[in-house]
Formats: C-alpha cells, sequence, structure tokens
C-alpha cells in the first residue's frame, strides 16, 4: 500500500462512519478515491510548469537569433551591392483631410513702434520773457530803485518775510515793506536763479529754480527751492509777484543763526529785534541796521 492508502486507512480508522448513516449520494467510494488522487499527482508530475515555461523561452531565443542572422545577411548582400535584394514596401494608409470648421486665424500685424510725435510745451511770450529776466538781473545786482520800477503800482506782492498769509497784497498797500524787502535781499547778498518758466494759470508764468543768501549758504541743505509766480501786463511791468521758497531748507539755515542771536544777545532776540513775535524777519529801518551787523558777526564766528 502506498503511503497516500495508509494514510487514508489511518484517517477512516480514527473517524469511523456510524452504522446506521447512509452513504452521501456523491461520495465516492474509498477505492475510486484513492485512484482518482494517486492519478491527478502522477499527471501534475509528469508536466511541470517551470519545464515547459524554460521550453517557450529557449524557442523564443533561437527564433531571435534566426531572425538576426537573417536580417544580417540582408544587410551584407545590399551593402555589397547585391540585386537580388527586394526592397520592403511600406503601405501608407491613404489620409482623409477633414476641412476646417473654423477660419485660419490671421496673423496680427505688429504694432507700430513709431514713436507719436509729442507735443510742444507752450512757451512763454517772447516779451513777458524779457521782462521777467530783467527783473530778475536787477534783482540779483541789487539794483533796489530798478526793481522797484519794473513793478507796476497795483501788482500783488509776496515773499516769506512780506506778509503774514499766503495771500499777495498789492505794493500800493505797503510800499514801505516791499523796498526794505528788496533792501534786506541786498544786504542779504541774495540770489534767485531761475531754471525754468511756463504758462501758468489766470495768464500768469510760474518759474522754479534756487533761492539763496549769506545765511542760507550755511545750510546743510544747501540752496532752498523757490518758486515765483509772475504776471506782466501791456507795458511791459510785473503786475504780480508771488515768491515762495522751501520752508525746510530756510528753517534749516535761519534757525541755528536765530538760536546763536538768542545765546548772545538775550535782550535784543527778546524785544523782537530781529524776528518779530511770528518768527518773520523784521523789515523796519532799525531792524535792517542790526541785521547788516549781527549777520557778518555771526559768519566770523563759523569762519573761527
Amino acid at each position: 500500500m502506498s503511503d497516500t492508502n495508509t494514510a487514508f486507512a489511518e484517517l477512516v480508522a480514527a473517524n469511523p462512519i456510524p452504522h446506521d448513516a447512509t452513504p452521501h449520494p456523491l461520495a465516492w467510494a474509498e477505492a475510486v478515491l484513492l485512484e482518482e488522487i494517486d492519478a491527478r499527482s502522477e499527471s501534475t508530475q509528469a508536466k511541470p510548469q517551470p519545464e515547459r515555461r524554460r521550453g517557450l523561452l529557449v524557442a523564443a531565443a533561437a527564433f531571435a537569433v534566426i531572425l538576426i542572422a537573417v536580417g544580417l545577411a540582408a544587410l551584407i548582400a545590399n551593402i555589397g551591392g547585391g540585386e537580388d535584394v527586394v526592397e520592403p514596401t511600406t503601405t501608407v494608409a491613404p489620409t482623409t483631410t477633414v476641412a476646417p470648421t473654423t477660419e485660419a486665424p490671421t496673423t496680427t500685424a505688429r504694432p507700430d513702434t513709431t514713436a507719436a510725435p509729442t507735443t510742444e510745451a507752450p512757451t512763454v511770450d517772447a516779451a513777458d520773457q524779457t521782462a521777467i529776466d530783467a527783473f530778475l538781473a536787477a534783482f540779483n545786482a541789487g539794483d533796489v530803485e530798478t526793481v522797484l520800477a519794473s513793478l507796476s503800482e497795483d501788482a500783488p506782492f509776496w515773499t516769506f518775510v512780506t506778509s503774514n498769509s499766503d495771500e499777495a497784497s498789492p505794493v500800493a498797500d505797503n510800499p514801505e515793506l516791499v523796498r526794505n524787502w528788496f533792501v534786506f535781499s541786498v544786504q542779504q547778498q541774495t540770489q534767485m536763479v531761475l531754471s525754468s518758466c511756463s504758462p501758468f494759470s489766470e495768464g500768469r508764468i510760474n518759474c522754479t529754480g534756487t533761492f539763496s543768501d549769506v545765511i542760507v549758504a550755511q545750510s546743510p541743505l544747501g540752496p532752498a527751492g523757490v518758486s515765483v509766480t509772475f504776471d506782466v501786463n501791456e507795458a511791459g511791468e510785473v503786475s504780480y509777484l508771488f515768491i515762495r521758497t522751501n520752508d525746510a531748507a530756510m528753517n534749516a539755515a535761519y534757525t541755528p543763526f536765530g538760536m546763536w542771536h538768542t545765546e548772545n544777545y538775550p535782550d535784543e532776540a527778546a524785544g523782537g529785534l530781529l524776528f518779530n513775535i511770528t518768527g518773520r524777519v523784521r523789515l523796519d529801518a532799525e531792524s535792517l541796521a542790526l541785521w547788516a551787523i549781527r549777520v557778518p558777526e555771526w559768519l566770523a564766528t563759523l569762519e573761527a
């Protein structure tokens, strides 16, 4: 008896069938079951799966070698000029042209990079510019009489020291104050350099540049920016004059001088002989005489 039969006999002996049990209609007889097991075992051992796969791989490799050999022979024959080598033909499938459903995009034209001609900025009338240049030349030369003569009597006038407001007042309203400001400017060696002038509102002309005097020249900020607005009447007179300087630059210059004056001449400072109660330059005759003394004295301390 085979090992399988012996194991089956032992299994049956260990699990006896009850005497009153009826066999299952699909149950196999012992002998038949053992024969079926043996038959299936022998079939599996006769045709192992790994051997069949190995055979297929060997066959495939041999076929590949044959293909390579045939291809190499054809290549050699072709190189040698053999005429009996037939070139393989390639069948090209016909293409079907489909009509486009949308129109092809049109080529976008390059934008014109040519710069458009620039519009020239409006210029100041030549006669008005001549009147402004003449006024400026007389002012920088310290010619007080010529400057005053270039102003019309009703010309609104404003500077940082002649008014407590931002409104220009006519020269005729306070001619002495206007004259004294020009005298003060001469004492301080004031210079205005106007770099450009252009038409402004209400027919006026606005010029920009720099403003400096002997005190401003000591400022770490350098010359103050200045904006001067003119109007010129038909007679060639300056009929409107508004001079505004940069406050920060002016304060950076005049504050150190004011501190020096207060420290060294407290009574004059307390009496407001150089600066009035609003902090503006005082321009009466007594103050102008004192300005002419104290400013050179202060400059001498800076040089020491």
